[in-house]
């Protein structure tokens, strides 16, 4: 009831004003008044939705009548009637000035909108009123539609405002797109402004757009006596606007114009993709703008495929044309194979048995031949190769690795050394070191001994002092046990890095966390004596 006392007061001010202006004598109001009756016109409407009728038509904080309203769709008119204005009649000769109806209506989701609000009489219906342009509240709440100015359109008698068959109709549209909603109406009053003496002058709004746009609503008025402050209005934004006609005698009307159709503001937009992790497949990146848009490129599509590395921009408008733009960044896919590296016996060699350890960026498993034989399974990086009792005479190994995404190294370009076994001899080899992808690819680093390295890279017998600024196979194969080991932070950045036989300060922090992790003092990030001894039986 306070929102209906407050309509109540709101109207009794608005006449008073009239009152007091000398061309307003004899200026009057009767209402808010209740409907007595409400009937449900089956046969006219445009949805099929019908209406549950429940009293007392009152304004009381309970439903008066309720509507399912199926989806994307509209209902029955309900039709109200009987305000009992002939209780207090308007006088006959009187100029009926302006009808206001006031709703309290609420919906249970908000998704419900106006779809027909008309004044009805004997055999006559008004333009409607709906507002269209907003949604009932979820809460009971009074919406005006007229004012004490305005008839509807419509010239009206007193004999039809005093009539029982006065009243309004109304239907709502359910704008949901995938459930039926209720509409819920409390109750309903309407007021009548009419003037004995005293004509206003009629104000028409010519018509404007009302659907969304990004620019400027220019709005037209015309009066069919006296004079208007503007017969134009410009909205550059949305808001309201009174035209105001003032007749040779003072009468003075007032039409407010509500413009929030304009949209000036570009739409944005969030993008997802599929995969986000390393791979070797293609990946769909999918537009997720904050409106409803069309999408102005790649045919209309709000998915791309990226079959390789790069961006791609997405261009979009709003339905008030305004353009958006967003781009899409993939990064991840790799196809590029890697490269298996490994240690071999110095050639010639009198070792008939040889511990090879496999190595190289982005190699995670690998499988080896020997002598030309098959392919082995395939095996993890952490597993070196381990072959005993090699016949004297030349020998060939052959690696081929594949990495976390599953691309692997080509066959034709596999990693290959070659050495020889001869009898014992006091001689020094040279280690022969595959560098290549094939077998007519391999390069010899002569004057170095190779380090021991036990399977599993449990252990690591290095021959010299490591710091920063070195560089080589030592170097590499430390990094590959700090990688490893895993004891830290610094050795999961390094492990993104990769082996790169440069002993930086990547490689510096990583040996300290190991250092540090396993009591090896000093804590320094250099490889000297103590930590080389460790090395070769680590106890952690």
């Amino acid at each position: 009831m306070k929102k209906l006392k407050t309509f109540f007061y709101n109207s009794l001010a608005i006449s008073t004003v009239f009152f007091l202006s000398a061309s307003w004598v004899g200026a009057a109001v009767v209402g808010p008044n209740n409907p007595g009756v409400m009937t449900v016109d089956t046969s006219s409407g445009a949805g099929p939705g019908n209406w549950t009728i429940i009293s007392p038509y009152t304004i009381d904080g309970a439903e008066s009548a309720r509507s399912l309203v199926a989806i994307n769709s509209t209902n029955k008119y309900l039709k109200l009637t009987g305000f009992n204005f002939s209780a207090t009649p308007i006088p006959i000769g009187a100029t009926i000035d302006g009808i206001t109806v006031s709703l309290t209506r609420r919906s249970a989701t908000g998704e419900i909108q106006d779809q027909v609000l008309s004044l009805v009489t004997t055999g006559a219906t008004t333009t409607s009123k709906a507002d269209t342009s907003i949604f009932w509240p979820t809460s009971y709440t009074a919406k005006s539609y007229g004012n004490s100015t305005d008839t509807w359109g419509r010239t009206w008698t007193p004999a039809e405002i005093n009539s029982s068959a006065f009243g309004f109709i109304l239907s709502t549209h359910n704008t949901s797109l995938t459930n039926g909603r209720y509409s819920y109406l409390d109750g309903v009053t309407m007021t009548v402004n009419y003037s004995s003496d005293v004509t206003l002058p009629v104000i028409t709004i010519g018509s404007y757009s009302t659907s969304s746009t990004n620019q400027d609503i220019v709005v037209t008025a015309s009066t069919n006596e006296g004079t208007l402050n503007t017969s134009t209005h410009t909205f550059s934004d949305n808001g309201t606007f009174d035209f105001v006609a003032t007749d040779l005698a003072g009468n003075v009307a007032t039409s407010t114009v509500t413009i929030a159709n304009i949209d000036k503001t570009a739409p944005t937009s969030t993008i997802s993709y599929d995969l986000i992790t390393p791979t070797n497949t293609n990946v769909i990146a999918t537009l997720h703008p904050s409106e409803v848009v069309t999408v102005t490129n790649n045919s209309g599509s709000f998915d791309y495929l990226f079959s390789d590395n790069g961006f791609f921009v997405f261009n979009f408008t709003d339905s008030a044309g305004n353009f958006g733009v967003a781009t899409a960044t993939v990064g991840n896919i790799d196809r590029l194979p890697p490269v298996a590296t490994f240690n071999v016996p110095t050639s010639p060699t009198t070792l008939s048995t040889v511990s090879v350890i496999i190595i190289g960026a982005d190699v995670d498993t690998y499988k080896y031949q020997l002598d030309g034989t098959t392919y082995s399974l395939e095996m993890s990086t952490t597993s070196p190769i381990t072959i005993s009792d090699l016949s004297l005479g030349a020998h060939q190994l052959c690696v081929i690795g594949k990495d976390s995404v599953g691309n692997w190294q080509n066959v034709a370009s596999s990693t290959c050394a070659s050495w020889t076994i001869v009898a014992p001899t006091p001689v020094a080899n040279p280690v022969a070191i595959s560098a290549g992808r094939s077998s007519s690819q391999i390069m010899t680093l002569a004057q170095f001994t190779p380090p021991q390295v036990v399977l599993g890279v449990k252990t690591l017998n290095l021959s010299r002092n490591l710091g920063v600024g070195a560089k080589g196979l030592e170097v590499k194969l430390l990094q590959e046990f700090l990688i490893t080991k895993a004891l830290g932070p610094w050795a999961k950045k390094l492990k993104k890095v990769g082996p790169t036989a440069y002993f930086g300060p990547l490689t510096k922090f990583t040996l300290k966390e190991y250092q540090k992790k396993v009591g090896i003092v000093p804590v320094s990030g250099y490889l000297g004596p103590i930590s080389r001894t460790y090395l070769k039986n680590p106890s952690k």
